[in-house]
């Protein structure tokens, strides 16, 4: 069984072609499950989708340590609500801002 633990299949840079290309060929592969991570709000809403519409889709939604500056309560509630959909193939990935250097300004 192969098992790719961090991928993107919800890139927000891929068209819907890219993103249905890169599904067939997912499907038609030698991996058994891909984990779909989401590094923000709209990225782990297509997580979500994705893991819906294909059975070796497991979906990680959370928002990435970088981001987390800009993250509302809203969105860690949506994060929330996205995770708690169905426990058997979503998963809350790490936000923890405090552990994370933020490379683009300098700070921590």
């Amino acid at each position: 069984m192969l098992f790719d633990s961090h991928a993107h299949i919800n890139y927000d840079t891929y068209t819907q072609e890219e993103r249905d290309e890169l599904i067939r060929e997912i499907a038609a592969s030698d991996l058994s499950y891909v984990m779909d991570v989401g590094y923000d709000l709209p990225s782990s809403q297509m997580a979500v989708k994705d893991a819906r519409e294909n059975d070796w889709c497991y979906a990680a939604v959370g928002v990435h340590p970088h981001d987390t500056g800009t993250m509302t309560e809203e969105i860690l509630s949506a994060i929330g609500d996205l995770a708690s959909e169905r426990s058997d193939w979503t998963f809350i990935t790490i936000i923890r801002r405090e552990m994370c250097r933020n490379t683009g300004s300098g700070t921590r």
